[in-house]
């Protein structure tokens, strides 16, 4: 009892979720009381800081109990205390390759992670660890890996790279209960590229993809608007704008879709469609003085185009409206009037 108390007590640290070692795996590997004395007299030398002399029992120990894996770890763990990060990153991921062939896949999974403290940007070791994870089904501890070494590869400014892992988070990501989120998560990051190499067309297919899981995401409504905009689809482009619209009101969330059409004014610059459309909702909504502000603008940029009866029929819309200032506007609109009949 004494034995196996000291022999937990010096086992290498288990994951929270893990179940205590088996005594009859602590009797099988560590072939007798000798190797567990020593890897207590390793773990007491290296607290001391005799880290030589540390290595010198667990080698000794080794020579007694060559396949017990946690004394392999703990000779990583002072190859580490002694600065020598090469090799003892080197010691934990074949120390690793061993539980996963022994399907001791927790233990293995904790070994890459920590290599990958050590060295985050280790992009075998993730891959590894991601490999060992998707095959135990632990998808959503794989798809956050896979993240990671998106992440790494755009940092390195791997773009291709970075995308394609992307994907193939995705395809994963549909074994996960979670899968909308993720989708979500993982689908803006690859558009996020495509904008970058400036492959509008392909962004746009990404963010299509997106809206579909989300429809009422509106960052995502600005950014198909925008693309759409930005390729000389102006129908298209309204299209949204209306589709997001029609889903706000119908739902209830008509001030939703007012803040998205000012975002969107803010983000493109002066559009009379889309100033119509605002001033509308405004309207509806009993602001009244914003909506004709918004009239009145869209009003100029139709005299801007040349488009007189446009900015009639709008400054006869703001009339009926009676704002406080409807004296300027009749006057306006009388004026207009007159010039129209000259031409």
């Amino acid at each position: 009892r004494d034995l196996l108390a000291k022999a937990r007590q010096n086992l290498p640290q288990a994951a929270p979720d893990a179940p205590p070692s088996p005594v009859a795996e602590i009797l099988l590997e560590t072939r007798g009381s000798q190797v567990v004395e020593a890897i207590a007299r390793v773990r007491e030398l290296s607290q001391m800081g005799l880290t030589r002399t540390a290595q010198e029992e667990a080698f000794y120990a080794l020579q007694l109990a060559p396949h017990y894996l946690p004394l392999h770890e703990q000779v990583g763990e002072l190859l580490l205390r002694e600065g020598r990060t090469e090799d003892a990153s080197r010691k934990f991921q074949v120390v690793a390759e061993l539980y996963a062939v022994r399907g001791e896949v927790a233990r293995a999974a904790r070994l890459y992670r920590r290599v990958l403290q050590m060295n985050p940007m280790d992009l075998e070791v993730r891959e590894q660890l991601i490999e060992l994870l998707v095959t135990q089904e632990r998808i959503d501890e794989a798809l956050e890996e896979y993240m990671e070494l998106a992440d790494a590869y755009y940092r390195l400014a791997e773009l291709d790279k970075a995308r394609q892992t992307y994907l193939n988070a995705l395809k994963i990501a549909q074994q996960s209960r979670q899968n909308r989120t993720w989708g979500v998560e993982i689908l803006l990051k690859v558009a996020d590229i495509d904008m970058q190499r400036l492959n509008f067309r392909q962004a746009l297919r990404i963010y299509e993809q997106i809206r579909t899981i989300q429809p009422d995401n509106p960052q995502t409504r600005l950014q198909l608007v925008q693309l759409n905009l930005r390729m000389g689809q102006s129908a298209a482009a309204l299209g949204e704008v209306d589709s997001f619209i029609n889903l706000m009101e119908s739902t209830g969330r008509r001030a939703q879709a007012v803040q998205f059409l000012q975002d969107l004014l803010a983000e493109v610059g002066p559009n009379v469609d889309l100033s119509r459309r605002l001033a509308d909702l405004l309207v509806r909504e009993g602001r009244i003085e914003e909506g004709v502000a918004q009239m009145d603008a869209a009003a100029n940029l139709y005299l801007d185009e040349g488009k007189v009866m446009e900015a009639i029929n709008l400054l006869e819309t703001i009339v009926s409206l009676n704002p406080p200032n409807v004296q300027e506007y009749r006057e306006a609109l009388n004026a207009l009037r007159r010039d129209s009949l000259r031409r």
